[in-house]
């Protein structure tokens, strides 16, 4: 491939990686949210392969509504496939979820869901991490 072209796909990368998209729970209700990072799961790890996600939420967002997101995400998988999502509410917890400096207690305050389904061990999760959130 040229090198010419390399600007142009890193670009398309980028947007791919920061999207803001919302997905309709219902037919009165959405949830917004913005990827904040997608990697595809392989093949070699599970055979319909799977989907990695971080996600970013209003801080607005209630505890029911990021457990809807994610349920969301659930029924919309592919039989097989792996899913891995966690969902936050503040970009500054998000971006110092590996600062050992960072207040655990702000931390977790803002990363409000961490889901897993692994069909390989029959793993199933949908969690609600927060805590001392008050909505």
């Amino acid at each position: 491939m040229s090198r010419k072209y390399m600007p142009f796909l890193l670009a398309l990368v980028f947007m791919a990686c920061n999207q803001k998209e919302k997905t309709t729970i219902d037919e009165t209700r959405t949830i917004n949210y913005e990827v904040l990072r997608s990697w595809n799961i392989p093949t070699w790890h599970t055979r319909a392969g799977g989907l990695g996600m971080e996600l970013l939420v209003p801080d607005s967002t209630t505890r029911a509504q990021s457990l809807e997101l994610a349920e969301s995400f659930r029924k919309k998988r592919k039989s097989g496939e792996f899913l891995t999502i966690q969902i936050f509410d503040s970009r500054e917890a998000y971006d110092n979820r590996e600062n050992l400096d960072y207040s655990e207690e702000e931390y977790f305050k803002h990363f409000l869901v961490d889901m897993t389904i692994n069909p390989n061990t029959g793993f199933d999760e949908i969690a609600w991490v927060a805590k001392g959130r008050d909505h």
